[in-house]
C-alpha cells in the first residue's frame, strides 16, 4: 500500500453548504463561490437551440449574470421592429439620394448613410453590455427561457415587408420622399426611447421611501 502522506486543498471546491460566497441563488437563495454549468434549456428537442448557463451548485437553478448598471432594454418585440426598420432602410437606400451625396460630398461619403441607420438601431437598441459571469458588480439572476429571450422573427419581417413593399409600390420620383419620411420616423422612435431610458433609469436611482 502506498504510505505517501497527501496535502488536502480546498481551493476552487464548491461551498454546497450555503453558508458563505460572494454570490446568492436567486432560487434557493444558497450562497456560492463557484457554479456549474447546463445546457438550457434542459431535456429540449432537437430542433430547439440551447446554450450553456451557469447553475446554482445547489439546486441547480439556471441562472444569468446581470451586471450593473445595466441600461433599460425595449421589449423584444420592439427590439425586433427596431431590427426590422434598420434593415428596410438599409436595402431600400434610393440611388438619388448616393448621387447626391457623390455629387456634393464625393464618393467617400457614401458610406455616412448607411452608418447612420446602424446609428439609429444602436441608439434604440443600445444593447446589453456582453460580459463573463462573476466579472464586474452585478448579482445572479434566474434564467428566461428561450423563447422569452429571443426576438420574435415574425416582428422583424414584418418590419421589412411593410416598409418595402410601401417602398417599391411609390412611383420612382417620390420614392426619396417616402424613404425620407422612414428614416425620420426612425429619428422620432430613437428620441423617444432614449427619453423613456433617461426617465427609467431616474426611476430606478429614485430612493424607495
Amino acid at each position: 500500500m502506498c504510505a505517501v502522506e497527501l496535502s488536502q486543498s480546498t481551493e476552487a471546491v464548491p461551498d454546497l453548504t450555503g453558508a458563505g460566497g460572494r454570490f446568492q441563488c436567486p432560487a434557493c437563495h444558497g450562497k456560492f463561490d463557484h457554479w456549474t454549468t447546463a445546457l438550457h434549456p434542459a431535456n429540449a428537442r432537437w430542433y430547439v437551440p440551447q446554450d450553456h448557463k451557469p447553475t446554482c451548485p445547489r439546486c441547480a437553478a439556471p441562472l444569468d449574470w446581470k451586471r450593473l448598471p445595466e441600461p433599460p432594454q425595449l421589449p423584444q418585440d420592439l427590439q425586433g421592429i427596431a431590427l426590422g426598420a434598420a434593415w428596410a432602410l438599409w436595402i431600400t437606400i434610393p440611388p438619388a439620394l448616393n448621387q447626391w451625396i457623390k455629387t456634393q460630398l464625393g464618393w467617400g461619403f457614401v458610406i455616412l448613410t448607411p452608418l447612420a441607420v446602424i446609428g439609429l438601431f444602436f441608439i434604440a437598441v443600445r444593447p446589453a453590455l456582453w460580459t463573463t459571469a462573476g466579472q464586474g458588480t452585478g448579482h445572479f439572476v434566474l434564467a428566461r427561457s428561450t423563447a422569452s429571450s429571443r426576438r420574435k422573427p415574425w416582428m422583424t419581417l414584418l418590419s421589412i415587408v411593410g416598409f418595402v413593399t410601401c417602398y417599391w409600390a411609390t412611383p420612382q420620383d417620390h420614392r426619396l420622399t417616402v424613404w425620407a419620411a422612414g428614416f425620420g420616423l426612425a429619428v422620432l422612435g430613437c428620441l423617444l426611447t432614449v427619453a423613456w431610458r433617461i426617465r427609467t433609469e431616474q426611476g430606478l436611482r429614485r430612493p424607495v421611501p
